[in-house]
């Protein structure tokens, strides 16, 4: 805006996207243009101010370029006293990084970029103690694959791995390109955890209508982080189209061993949107939510007991004969959810220096490292 500030995450700018933190099974402002009422929506928007927000104005011109062909010229940015948002969460950092995804195009316009795909993969080779995603999907095979490495990691401590999805995919070319692959991830993923002695919490969640009828709340957000020191969020889903294929966009910051208030930054936020998903305002429990141990214990207590809007993901239970009907016709989901083919050398190997930063040793495949505040 007026290159100024700028506003980057999951929300697109169609209809069925506003919602405030309540969530209400029923909202009176949750209309679209037509006065027709949708469900409950959830998603996260960073916004950013200074170097960030110009690199991000160059990143936008050089992509319209390379899609009309012509260039874009934008007047110089505004010089008007910078807005405030009420309710964001601050974070306490003096950097922040931009990463993408785009495709190879055939006419070489521009090259293949996995920037996101890596820094996800380093990401989770380096987790010590916790996972935490919310994001629209969960199909991506670099991201299950790194996963399963690290639980394999006998030698290492055992995480607590929480993801937070939508309870099912919307349209059917999504739940045949996406869902059955999905669907298989998460019980992969659930077998590894029972084997490995990792704690494997998958969850959705949904509040009650006036009839006592459940209406989940639909989660579109696209945010990763791990260990409480590194945080992304931006417009990349975790399948495959969003890690090779697809134009994807995100940000991302990372305390390193001196940054605390950083670290307490990302803690908050991770705290904030579980008691969010839990449907909680005490500050008590969102105390509660900060601790990292029995974290996944917890809120599997919390979705068995029903008091909470946090439910357990059904997974392959949710509608088995739709599932089984499905997997007859796709067993391998319809070729929808492509990734491009990842670089010769492999991205899988093993991190030896687990105290080297993952940022940093990542910092030549991202795009840009900024000097900047941001909040989400």
């Amino acid at each position: 805006m007026d290159g100024a500030i700028a506003f980057l995450g999951g929300l697109d700018l169609c209809s069925s996207r506003w919602d405030d933190r309540d969530h209400c099974p029923s909202n009176p402002r949750r209309i679209n243009s037509d006065k027709t009422p949708y469900e409950p929506f959830h998603d996260i928007q960073s916004y950013h101010r200074g170097a960030v927000a110009e690199g991000l104005v160059e990143l936008f011109k050089e992509r319209w370029r390379i899609a009309c062909g012509d260039e874009l010229n934008l007047p110089p940015p505004s010089t008007k006293p910078p807005l405030h948002f009420p309710g964001c969460l601050p974070l306490a950092s003096q950097r922040v990084a931009i990463s993408r995804t785009q495709a190879k195009t055939d006419d070489g316009k521009q090259e293949s970029i996995q920037e996101i795909r890596q820094l996800f993969v380093d990401a989770i080779a380096s987790a010590e103690n916790i996972v935490y995603i919310e994001n629209q999907y969960f199909s991506s095979h670099a991201v299950f694959k790194s996963l399963s490495q690290r639980m394999r990691q006998k030698e290492r401590a055992p995480l607590q791995i929480i993801l937070m999805l939508a309870k099912e995919v919307n349209a059917f070319v999504e739940k045949v390109s996406i869902g059955i692959v999905q669907a298989k991830v998460i019980g992969r993923l659930k077998e590894l955890a029972a084997e490995t002695g990792h704690k494997l919490g998958v969850y959705y969640t949904a509040c009650l209508d006036e009839s006592g009828q459940e209406v989940p709340i639909y989660i579109h957000s696209k945010l990763f982080s791990v260990d409480d020191r590194f945080l992304s969020v931006g417009s990349a889903n975790i399948n495959n189209r969003s890690m090779g294929l697809d134009t994807e966009i995100n940000v991302a910051w990372e305390a390193s061993t001196d940054e605390s208030r950083l670290n307490q930054s990302i803690r908050n936020i991770r705290a904030n949107l579980l008691a969010e998903h839990i449907g909680s305002k005490d500050p008590a429990e969102v105390h509660r939510l900060i601790s990292i141990e029995g974290l996944v214990d917890y809120l599997d207590h919390l979705a068995a007991i029903g008091s909470h809007r946090i439910r357990r993901h059904p997974g392959l239970d949710g509608n088995p004969a739709e599932y089984e009907a499905l997997n007859s016709i796709f067993p391998e989901g319809f070729p929808f959810d492509w990734e491009e083919p990842a670089p010769e050398q492999t991205i899988y190997e093993e991190i030896s220096d687990k105290s080297d930063s993952f940022f940093t040793r990542g910092i030549t495949s991202l795009r840009s490292v900024f000097k900047s505040a941001g909040e989400i």
